[in-house]
């Protein structure tokens, strides 16, 4: 029961975090059929160009894995 309960539970998340657009496109963690590949692939392609074209690239790092474990 529980597993057939949490499966139905993660349908609609899915469905609702893709209609409503709640989690960014560039999300590429915990995502089906995406992996966090893509986002290293892009960075170092952008840190290739930006050195070629002499260009400052600010990147940011967010780690929130311990940002809920509180109240």
């Amino acid at each position: 029961q529980y597993k057939i309960f949490a499966h139905l539970i993660r349908i609609k998340l899915e469905e609702t975090i893709h209609r409503d657009n709640v989690i960014s496109p560039n999300q590429r963690g915990f995502m089906k059929g995406k992996s966090t590949i893509q986002n290293i692939a892009w960075l170092e392609k952008n840190i290739k160009t930006s050195e070629e074209e002499g260009e400052e690239l600010w990147i940011l790092y967010t780690d929130i894995a311990k940002a809920y474990d509180t109240t």
